[in-house]
C-alpha cells in the first residue's frame, strides 16, 4: 500500500483533525509557550523552528525535508493547515459560494469542522488515497487575482500582504533570476497575468518535493539574508511564508510544461471557526456556577452587575463566574478580572459561536442581539454542573446568590419568575393579546416568564437539539422577545416559579406611564410586597439607570458602577446620550441669518460692534445652548479630575476655556438688556 503523510500545522490551539495520513505539527515549538502533546512538533533533528516568525507554516516543510526518516520515508508527502484543507471530494460543490472566494482564493468557506465538514470534502484516509496516488502532485487550483480586483500576481502581494512592500517581490525575483536563470520564462508568466498558487499548499512524490525543498529554500535563504525584516511589523515579518507562494507558483508553472508529470488541482477550504470545545467542570465538589450573556457594548454594565455580585456572596462556597461572550477584547477581560478579588470566585470566558455559528439568528430589534441566545447555550456548555444561574446584565444583584442556588428543580427544566408587568402589555395592546394567545400559545394570558433571572436545570440541555429546538422557534415565528419567548413556549407548564424578590422588576416611567394601570392587581400587590425585600433589581425595558440615574433604584446601581474600572467610560456613555437626546436650539447657520437681521435692520447702530468682534457671535452660539456648554463644563471638570501631567493641562485649559465662556456669555446677556 502507497504510504502517504501529510502534515497539517499548528501554531497555536485548534480544533485538531487527524488519522493514519494526516499528522498534526506544531510549527515554531522552538520559540513557543506551550507545547501541544497530541501532535509532532518541528524542533527536532536539522531545522529552522526559530524562525517561524519568518518563515511561518514552511519550517514544518523545511523539518519534513531534513527529517524525512522520521516520518517513516511515506511515497508522498504533503501539507496543509489547520483551517486550510484540500477538498478531496471533486464532485463537492456550493452552488452559494462566492465567485470571489471560488476563483479569487480557489477555496470553498465552512463554518466549522465537524462529520458533516470530514463527509463534504471527502477527509478519509480511502478517499484521500485514491485522489493522490493517481497523480505526481497534488496543488491547489490555480487562483485568478483578478477576481480579487489585482491584474497580477504582484499588485495583490502589496495589496494584500499586511504592510509588506513593493521592492520585497522585486528582491525575490531577482534572487530567483540570480541562483535558477533557467526559471526565466515562469517569472514572465507571473509577472505578466493574474494567476498563482496559495497557501504553500501541495502533495506530491518523494523525489519531487526534494526537488521543490532545494529550490524554496535555497532562494528563501538567500532572500532573508537581503530583508532587513526588523523593520517590519508583526504580520509583515512573516515574509518568507508569502514569498513561498510565489515560489511554489514558479515551480508549478514549470512542472505543468513537463508532459510526464501529473498534476491535480483540487479546490481548498477555508474554516470560519476551528476553535476547541473544550469540557467545562466545576472548580469544586459545590460550586455555584453562574452564567451572564453579553456583547462587547454591554460589558461595562456586566462589570457593575459582576460587582454587586461580589460585594454579597459569602466565602464558604466557591462561585464559578462565566461570561458567554465573543467581541470582547483584552483590555475589556482585563478590567472584569480586576474585579475578582476573592478566592473562593473564579471568572472564566467562552466564546460560544463555537457551537452556534451555524445558526443563523432572529434579532426582533436593535435593543436586542445576538448575545440573548447566548444564556440558551449556559445550560448545555456548563452541563457538567448539576443547574447553573443565568443572568441578564442589566441587574443589580442585593443578596447572596445561595438561597436562589438551593430552588429545587429535580423535575424541572428552569425555575424563574413571573413577568410582573406582562399583564399589563395585553390588557392594554390587543396585538399583543393575540401574539399570547396565537404564536406563544399560553394557556393562561397573564402566566409569562421573565427570564433575565433563571435556575436552569443542566440535565435539560445536554442534548443540543434542545437548544436548536429553541432557536428554530425564534426564527420561525419571529418572537419578539426572541429567547425568552422560546423558552415560555417551548417548556410552558413545565417551569418553576419562584419568589419575584429573585427577579424584581424596576418599574421606570415609562412602566408607570403605560402599563401599570392595566396590570392585573394580584401582580401588582405581589409586586409592591417584595419593594422592601428584592434580592435582585432587574431594569427591564430601555429606561436603563446608566442613562436615567434619576429612576427608582438608580442610586443602588450607581453606587456599584462608582467601584467598577468601568465608571468614566460610563459617565462619558452618559454624557454622549443626554446630548444625543437634546433638541437642537439653533444652528450656526440659523445663528448667522440672525445676527445678520439683528445688524443690518433692527439695530443698525450696532453694526460696528458686531462686525468688529467676531468673538460675540461664538457667545450668541453658547447663549442659544446652554445646556450643551453646561454639560463640557462637567466632563472637563471629571477628566481633569482623574488626569495627571499633560492630560490634566490639556483638560484644565479645556474646562477654563469653557468657564470663560459661559462668563463672557452672561456678560454679553447684560449688555443686552441695557439696550
Amino acid at each position: 500500500m502507497t504510504n502517504i503523510k501529510i502534515l497539517v500545522s499548528y501554531k497555536d490551539k485548534h480544533k485538531i483533525i487527524k488519522n493514519t495520513i494526516i499528522t498534526p505539527i506544531q510549527t515554531g515549538r522552538a520559540i513557543a509557550e506551550e507545547i501541544f502533546s497530541e501532535m509532532i512538533g518541528d524542533d527536532t533533528g536539522d531545522n529552522i523552528s526559530e524562525l517561524n516568525p519568518y518563515y511561518a507554516e514552511l519550517t514544518a516543510q523545511y523539518w519534513a525535508w531534513k527529517n524525512y526518516d522520521k516520518l517513516g520515508n511515506p511515497d508522498y508527502i504533503g501539507f496543509m493547515h489547520y483551517r486550510r484543507h484540500f477538498v478531496f471530494n471533486e464532485d463537492y460543490i456550493d452552488p452559494n459560494a462566492d465567485p470571489k472566494m471560488t476563483q479569487g482564493y480557489s477555496a470553498y468557506s465552512f463554518d466549522r469542522i465537524d462529520d458533516e465538514y470530514y463527509d463534504k470534502i471527502g477527509l478519509k484516509e480511502e478517499n484521500i488515497c485514491n485522489i493522490v496516488t493517481n497523480a505526481d502532485i497534488i496543488c491547489v487550483k490555480q487562483a485568478d487575482v483578478s477576481f480579487l480586483g489585482c491584474n497580477t500576481s504582484k499588485e495583490e502581494f502589496v495589496k494584500s500582504c499586511y504592510g509588506v512592500q513593493e521592492k520585497d517581490y522585486d528582491k525575490l525575483i531577482s534572487t530567483v533570476m540570480y541562483l535558477f536563470p533557467e526559471y526565466y520564462e515562469e517569472i514572465k508568466q507571473l509577472n505578466s497575468g493574474p494567476y498563482r498558487y496559495f497557501y504553500n499548499m501541495f502533495i506530491c512524490k518523494k523525489e519531487i518535493f526534494e526537488e521543490y525543498s532545494t529550490f524554496l529554500f535555497t532562494v528563501l535563504n538567500k532572500f532573508f539574508e537581503r530583508s532587513e525584516v526588523n523593520l517590519y511589523s508583526e504580520k509583515a515579518q512573516r515574509i518568507c511564508g508569502y514569498m513561498g507562494e510565489f515560489l511554489l507558483s514558479l515551480f508549478l508553472f514549470k512542472k505543468h510544461k513537463n508532459k510526464y508529470i501529473r498534476i491535480k488541482e483540487l479546490y481548498s477550504t477555508f474554516v470560519k471557526n476551528t476553535s476547541i470545545n473544550y469540557e467545562i467542570n466545576p472548580s469544586g465538589q459545590d460550586s455555584i456556577g453562574i452564567a451572564f450573556g453579553c456583547s462587547y457594548k454591554y460589558a461595562p454594565y456586566l462589570g457593575v452587575a459582576i460587582q454587586s455580585l461580589l460585594c454579597n456572596i459569602k466565602d464558604n462556597r466557591l462561585y464559578d463566574i462565566f461570561v458567554l461572550e465573543s467581541s470582547f477584547d483584552d483590555i475589556t477581560r482585563k478590567k472584569l478580572l480586576s474585579l475578582i478579588t476573592k478566592k473562593n470566585v473564579k471568572l472564566h470566558f467562552i466564546n460560544p459561536e463555537t457551537y452556534l455559528i451555524k445558526e443563523p439568528l432572529y434579532i426582533h430589534n436593535k435593543n436586542l442581539s445576538r448575545e440573548c441566545y447566548y444564556r440558551l447555550m449556559a445550560p448545555f456548555i456548563l452541563q457538567n454542573f448539576p443547574k447553573i444561574i443565568t443572568l441578564d446584565v442589566d441587574i443589580i444583584i442585593n443578596d447572596d446568590l445561595q438561597e436562589l442556588y438551593k430552588v429545587n428543580i429535580k423535575n424541572n427544566p428552569i425555575a424563574t419568575a413571573i413577568d410582573t408587568f406582562w399583564g399589563g402589555i395585553v390588557n392594554k395592546l390587543p396585538t399583543q393579546k393575540q401574539y399570547a394567545q396565537d404564536i406563544l400559545q399560553l394557556e393562561d394570558l397573564y402566566k409569562y416568564y421573565n427570564t433575565g433571572v433563571m435556575v436552569c436545570n443542566t440535565k435539560f440541555f445536554k442534548n443540543f437539539d434542545v437548544i436548536q429546538d429553541m432557536i428554530n422557534l425564534a426564527n420561525t415565528n419571529k418572537l419578539s422577545l426572541q429567547e425568552q419567548d422560546a423558552l415560555n413556549i417551548y417548556f410552558k407548564n413545565n417551569i418553576k416559579e419562584i419568589d419575584v424578590k429573585w427577579n424584581f422588576e424596576v418599574e421606570n416611567r415609562f412602566i408607570k406611564k403605560t402599563y401599570h394601570d392595566f396590570t392585573p392587581k394580584k401582580y401588582l400587590d405581589e409586586h409592591a410586597k417584595q419593594y422592601f425585600q428584592a434580592k435582585i433589581f432587574h431594569y427591564c425595558s430601555s429606561i436603563k439607570p446608566w442613562f436615567y440615574p434619576d429612576e427608582d433604584f438608580a442610586d443602588i446601581w450607581w453606587s456599584h458602577a462608582r467601584r467598577t474600572p468601568f465608571y468614566e467610560e460610563i459617565l462619558q456613555r452618559l454624557i454622549d446620550f443626554r446630548f444625543s437626546q437634546l433638541k437642537p436650539q439653533a444652528n450656526i447657520a440659523e445663528i448667522q441669518k440672525l445676527r445678520k437681521e439683528f445688524v443690518q435692520v433692527h439695530f443698525p447702530n450696532l453694526n460696528n460692534r458686531f462686525a468688529s468682534n467676531e468673538y460675540n457671535t461664538k457667545l450668541l452660539f453658547v447663549l442659544a445652548h446652554p445646556m450643551h456648554f453646561n454639560l463640557k463644563k462637567f466632563w472637563y471638570g471629571i477628566k481633569k479630575a482623574f488626569a495627571f501631567g499633560k492630560r490634566y493641562q490639556k483638560y484644565n485649559q479645556k474646562y477654563q476655556s469653557v468657564i470663560k465662556l459661559l462668563k463672557d456669555a452672561k456678560k454679553l446677556k447684560k449688555s443686552f438688556v441695557k439696550i
